[in-house]
Order: C-alpha cells, then sequence, then structure tokens
C-alpha cells in the first residue's frame, strides 16, 4: 500500500489515460496521471474502459483510453446501510460505512473508509516499518427539478499518508541500497461537480451543463528535505445528443454528440 500505481493502456505512458471519477477528470496537473495506489474500492459501483483514442470528447491526453469509475448511486423511495470491517497481515485493517437513500424525486449515497497498514521495513537494514493510511470519503446526490430537468453533485476526498525509505547516493558501501530513513508521503485529494441535465422532445435531445474541480496537494519528506506540489484544475463543459431513428430505412438508430 502507498506505492506509486500505474495503469497502461496498449503500452502508452500513464499519462496517456484519462481516468475519470463520477465523470470528473482526477489526473494530476503536474503528471498527467491518476496515482490508483490511492483509490478504494469498497464505494465503487462499476468500472468502464475504452481502449483506442478517445481525444475528440475527452481531450488530447486520451490517445490510449479511458477509464471511467462510476461510485455507488442512492436510491429513490427508501434507505439501506452497509458496514463492513476487515483485518489481515501487518497489522492491516479496512472499516466502510455507506448509506443510500432518497424521496421520490431526489437521491442521496455517502461513503467513508478508513484503511491502515503498520506495514513492512523496504529496507533490509534496522527494523522500522513503512506503513500507510488512507482515509476516503465519498458524496454524490440527484434532484430532479421537474420532469425533464435534472441536477447532480458530487464530491470526493482522500487524505492519505505512506512511509517510505530513501536509496543510498552517498557512493559509500551501502551505495545503492534502500535505508531506514524517516521519510513519508502525504496526499490530500478534492475531487467535485455539478451537472443540470435537460432532455426535450421526448428525450430525443439530451444536453448537460457541467462545472468541475480537481484540487491536489501532495507532500513529502526525503532525504532530509521537504518536497511537494500542487495542482488544481477547473473544467467547464456542454454536450448535447441527439436521438435519430431511421427504422423505415436500414432499421437504424443514430446519435450526433456536439461537445
Amino acid at each position: 500500500f502507498g506505492g506509486v500505481t500505474q495503469i497502461r493502456i496498449r503500452g502508452s505512458e500513464g499519462n496517456h489515460v484519462v481516468v475519470l471519477i463520477d465523470g470528473v477528470e482526477v489526473g494530476a496537473t503536474s503528471t498527467g496521471e491518476y496515482d490508483f495506489g490511492g483509490m478504494q474500492a469498497a464505494d465503487i459501483e462499476r468500472i468502464e474502459v475504452l481502449r483506442g483514442a478517445q481525444s475528440a470528447l475527452y481531450g488530447s491526453n486520451a490517445t490510449s483510453g479511458v477509464i471511467q469509475i462510476f461510485t455507488k448511486e442512492g436510491v429513490r423511495n427508501g434507505y439501506q446501510a452497509t458496514a463492513k470491517i476487515e483485518a489481515g497481515s501487518d497489522a492491516t485493517a479496512l472499516t466502510n460505512f455507506g448509506f443510500q437513500g432518497g424521496g421520490e424525486d431526489f437521491d442521496a449515497a455517502l461513503s467513508a473508509s478508513m484503511r491502515r497498514t503498520v506495514g513492512f521495513n523496504i529496507s533490509d537494514f534496522v527494523s522500522e516499518k513503512d506503513g500507510d493510511r488512507n482515509i476516503t470519503l465519498n458524496g454524490k446526490a440527484n434532484l430532479d427539478v421537474t420532469e425533464n430537468l435534472n441536477i447532480d453533485v458530487s464530491t470526493r476526498y482522500v487524505n492519505r499518508k505512506s512511509d517510505t525509505d530513501d536509496q543510498d547516493f552517498s557512493g559509500g558501501a551501502t551505495q545503492g541500497l534502500v535505508l531506514d530513513t524517516d521519510s513519508f508521503n502525504k496526499t490530500k485529494e478534492f475531487y467535485g461537480s455539478a451537472a443540470l441535465n435537460l432532455s426535450s422532445f421526448q428525450d430525443q435531445l439530451l444536453q448537460k451543463l457541467e462545472g468541475e474541480i480537481t484540487d491536489l496537494k501532495q507532500r513529502g519528506f526525503s532525504s532530509g528535505a521537504d518536497n511537494g506540489n500542487d495542482g488544481r484544475r477547473y473544467h467547464a463543459s456542454y454536450q448535447a445528443t441527439l436521438f435519430l431513428d431511421t427504422l423505415d430505412m436500414f432499421d437504424s438508430n443514430h446519435s450526433f454528440t456536439a461537445a
């Protein structure tokens, strides 16, 4: 836990894959890629993968593919709650709580997860263990303003800390080896979105206006020095899709998208 984790599609680099969580692009502005090492799966409903170039709709970074991650939705006219506790080796523990509910014209889902492990010693020297802590909060809501107008919002917050050890570049007897140090990395991630969805002409024309924010703060301590960077992305989009059926000609269904 805590190591940088990439996903590559068709042999490309990690920053050639666009990753979306509930429609929000979550790649770091500094590297262009998303670190899956901080992804907890407790609140994930499904994952969709598009292979190949998808730049027309998802931007120039989507040269090898797109990964869309959807978290659990709320439920209408009722509610349900879930809880889970797991434990394992290296003093590893995971707790997760979730709530889904709603009424006739709205629904919401909330979840909280904490994963913690004491870990093991990355270095072959001394006995200091390198652990990891991850706290993930997720929320989303959906409101029907009218029969044809809908509002949906989503937020996600991740706070994690990972212990590391440093490699020795001093030129001495331990050159190239990993030494026991007090190094660590801290990351705070925030993703949010709000969207208006309008359906017209008996669902033949769908329009979506959306605003998104991605905020990433990374801090580290390594080789006796502090390091880190901040990145923030604002994104506004509009998309319209027109559905046409030509059942009398070719017996076909068509969709035309403008974004």
